[in-house]
């Protein structure tokens, strides 16, 4: 939504809050303006009643609103050439704002075409007049120059951080969870490697010393590692086996005891009503009674009187 359709908005809850108040709505069809006003309350009604449902609507909204008493009248009137400030106010901030945004920073999508355009090789001119044969015009403004310079600096600044918040929000790797059996393993055959006959040879080379635990370790985690027919995990204990079983016996009697408590819940509400029911069926046949009695009455008190 743009800047002066927000404006519009605005002026029309205002001017609507204040014809609230004596059970006025605002209309968008119509122009709040005293010429209008004036003359449409001079034409007859015959006339705008032929026209179309739109004009004759707006025409009998203006001429109610021409009666307004002057209260209403005075609450408008400061209303008047507010729309074109607000809307001129609007257009200046729309105005600033582009020239801020294009005095701005480079964006990244800017400092990629930069990079790449400063990473092409340049054309000579003469290579260039061999094989189009234009004209090429030398720039040798040095403010060009230091703009052009200012912009890579920025662009390549610009890509530097960029690289480095990708570094940051990159997940780092987890420290692997050494396990001792297999450290015991690695250190027996260091040592082993080292008390063997070639130990000097063994202590020259470091290759060959440093790679004999990664060695072990590969071995032992193809060693160690489960079929896919084995189970999921351990077979539990007849005593979790007993405890689980003895939570879902108390889940049920605890739904049970629920269930029990809501009928009988229900129960008494029915015999309360069928109670009730049964009162007012008594109250409705008495009360039926009397009125019986007392037409009685009356006829033979206007015989009587006859």
């Amino acid at each position: 939504m743009s800047l002066i359709a927000t404006v519009a908005r605005m002026y029309q809850k205002s001017v609507g809050k204040s014809l609230a108040m004596y059970g006025l709505k605002y209309d968008d069809l119509l122009v709040d303006t005293a010429a209008v006003q004036t003359a449409l309350h001079w034409i007859p009604k015959d006339e705008y009643t032929a026209r179309t449902k739109r004009i004759a609507r707006a025409t009998d909204c203006s001429l109610k609103r021409s009666y307004l008493p002057d209260e209403i009248q005075a609450i408008q009137r400061p209303y008047e050439g507010y729309m074109e400030e607000k809307v001129a106010e609007a257009e200046a901030i729309d105005a600033e704002r582009a020239s801020l945004t294009r005095c701005a920073k480079p964006s990244s999508t800017y400092s990629k075409t930069a990079l790449s355009a400063r990473a092409r090789p340049e054309v000579t001119p003469s290579e260039s007049d061999e094989e189009e044969g234009e004209e090429v015009v030398d720039d040798d403004d040095e403010e060009d120059d230091d703009n052009d310079a200012e912009f890579g600096a920025a662009a390549e600044r610009e890509h530097e951080r960029q690289q480095q918040l990708q570094r940051q929000q990159q997940p780092r790797p987890q420290p692997q969870r050494h396990r001792p059996g297999k450290q015991s393993l690695a250190r027996a055959s260091s040592v082993s490697l080292a008390k063997g006959p070639g130990r000097k040879a063994q202590l020259k080379s470091p290759t060959s010393f440093t790679m004999a635990p990664f060695a072990d370790t590969r071995q032992s985690s193809t060693q160690y590692s489960r079929p896919a027919s084995a189970p999921a995990g351990r077979p539990k204990s007849a005593t979790t086996f007993l405890r689980q079983q003895d939570r879902e016996d108390g889940d049920d009697t605890g739904q049970r005891s629920a269930a029990a408590i809501s009928i009988a819940y229900l129960r008494a509400a029915a015999e309360k009503k069928k109670t009730r029911d049964r009162e007012f069926a008594v109250r409705s046949r008495s009360n039926v009674a009397l009125l019986r009695f007392l037409a009685l009455v009356a006829d033979w008190t206007v015989v009587i009187v006859a």
